[in-house]
């Protein structure tokens, strides 16, 4: 049998293992870096360089998932263009790497999030990233914050759509 301190030992191990498996890639980490000094700097076409070709958003009001914008320029035209006129400035708050995806749940600001009297809302991005580019973005919100979930409300923006069974 295992000793208390042999159980711990053991547990401590496998926490440690599982979170060294969901500790950020240091490439993502500095691509998804360099992809936000683009989005930062209002440049439209910078920030859809990082996507694929054939790269998708889904799960925003630009690209909603029964809509998605589907290639590098739906990204860029659909997307990115009107963000840029929104003013849009992204500040990641934590991320986490699983194989070929990047989560990253982030502080989003824009004039139309300030126009209706808030600071910000919380985004939390999967990002899946292939040979260096962004494969897919989904986005959703994160409703469990107070202050995303007043502007969700406030602009009629209802839940994502339940996957089918």
């Amino acid at each position: 049998m295992l000793t208390s301190i042999a159980k711990f030992v053991l547990a401590f191990g496998l926490i440690m293992a599982a979170a060294a498996a969901l500790a950020a890639d240091p490439k993502q980490d500095a691509l998804y870096a360099a992809y936000e000094r683009a989005v930062n700097s209002g440049d439209a076409d910078a920030a859809s360089a990082f996507f694929a070709i054939d790269g998708v958003i889904r799960g925003t009001r630009f690209c909603p998932a029964d809509n998605p914008c589907v290639g590098r320029e739906a990204v860029r035209d659909r997307f990115y263009k009107p963000l840029v006129q929104l003013g849009l400035r992204l500040s990641p708050l934590d991320a986490k790497s699983e194989g070929d995806t990047l989560t990253v749940r982030l502080e989003a600001r824009n004039k139309a999030v300030s126009n209706a009297n808030f600071s910000r809302v919380i985004i939390i991005d999967r990002i899946v990233v292939r040979d260096g580019m962004f494969r897919s973005i989904d986005t959703g919100y994160d409703r469990s914050d107070i202050e995303t979930a007043q502007f969700l409300a406030s602009v009629s923006m209802p839940p994502p759509a339940q996957a089918a069974k």
